[in-house]
């Protein structure tokens, strides 16, 4: 916060995955982080890598075995140097009708 302005905000919660009821609960808490977001003017100076050391300790803290999140371009590079890997998804958009 730099007075009443905040420099950057992040989202996290436990990801209740759609997973077959047969997987140990272990292997079921996925955490998920969103919404990963630095004012422009407070860019550069670490506050999106505290932000997300945050996420990830609290995720951690809950019992999550695995966090999950969705990469901007501007953002995968932090991401990588915490330790994030690529993951392979797939998907299929359907048009909207107007």
């Amino acid at each position: 916060m730099d007075g009443d302005k905040p420099a950057g905000s992040v989202s996290c919660q436990l990801h209740m995955v759609p997973y077959p009821a047969v997987l140990k609960q272990e292997h079921m808490l996925h955490g998920y982080i969103w919404t990963v977001y630095t004012d422009p003017a407070y860019r550069g100076q670490g506050i999106a890598k505290k932000l997300m050391a945050l996420a990830v300790e609290h995720l951690k803290d809950i019992g999550c075995t695995t966090i999950v999140l969705h990469s901007s371009d501007a953002g995968e590079k932090l991401y990588r140097g915490m330790g994030f890997e690529m993951a392979k998804e797939m998907r299929l958009k359907f048009k909207t009708v107007s």
